[in-house]
Order: C-alpha cells, then structure tokens, then sequence
C-alpha cells in the first residue's frame, strides 16, 4: 500500500474512532444515567476520586480548569447528589470535596467503559506490541498538546 493511501486510511480510522467514543460514551451515559449526567460531569466525578487532597483547586488542576469554572459543575453536581462539598476547619477558604454513594456508582460504570475500550484495543495486540501501540499513541497525544495547548 502506497504512503498517502496509508495516510488517508490512518486518517478515516482516527476520524472513526474519534467520534464513535464520543457518540457511544454520550448515548452510555444518557442511558446509564437517564440524562441525568453529562460527559463533562462524569469527568469530573473521576478527577474528584482521583484527586489527593480531593480539594476544588487539586481537582480544578486535574481538568485543566479555573476554579470558577469547576464551581459551576460542582454545583450542579451537589444539587444532583452526585458530590458533597465541606470547608476545611482550619482553613475555611479550603474546599473539600468528596464522591456520594450514587456519584461512585456512576463513575464505577464510566470507569468500566473506559476498561472496556481499552481491552478492545489492548486484546488485538500481543505484549510485545505494546510499546509500538504506547509510542504511537503518545505522539499522536503529544500533537494534541503542542499544536493545540491554548485551547485546551
């Protein structure tokens, strides 16, 4: 196979990929949570579980964010029972903030599709092969970032 045709089919495959996650993981989520959650809100209900301290501005660091920004969605998500909000007695400025039981549930089962969409991948490939599939990906993450860092 010729370069260019190389590079067109790479193209059409990133392109596919690229909008079938975001189109599968919305329609999961809208099902899985009867529209109750949003993509962004979901991600970030995993910043708040992988955040140490779990604090708005760890987990605003997380996602990229000003800490205005992440309010609106902890907010949001503090009205939907999703996250618990506390202030730190020492330091009242500092806000701490903590999963509830359905706000774990809900990022079990996002944290399961991303499992799942790795296995997808990882499976067709032997261990051999990973460090090609890690290179590549991480150029491919590495063009996002550089190229694009003022947008995200």
């Amino acid at each position: 196979m010729a370069d260019n045709q190389c590079r067109e089919m790479i193209n059409q495959l990133l392109k596919d990929v690229f909008y079938n996650i975001l189109d599968i993981q919305q329609a999961s989520i809208a099902s899985l949570t009867k529209r109750k959650l949003t993509v962004h809100e979901l991600h970030v209900l995993e910043a708040i579980e992988n955040a140490d301290p779990c604090t708005m501005g760890t987990v605003a660091s997380l996602l990229g964010v000003q800490t205005s920004t992440l309010t609106v969605s902890v907010n949001r998500l503090v009205k939907k029972n999703m996250v618990r909000r506390s202030r730190d007695e020492g330091d009242r400025r500092k806000v701490f903030l903590e999963l509830t039981d359905e706000g774990r549930h809900y990022n079990r089962c996002h944290r399961e599709f991303h499992e799942e969409m790795v296995s997808a991948v990882v499976d067709e490939f032997g261990i051999a092969d990973y460090p090609e599939l890690v290179r590549g990906l991480t150029a491919l993450r590495g063009f996002f970032r550089s190229r694009y860092a003022g947008l995200l």
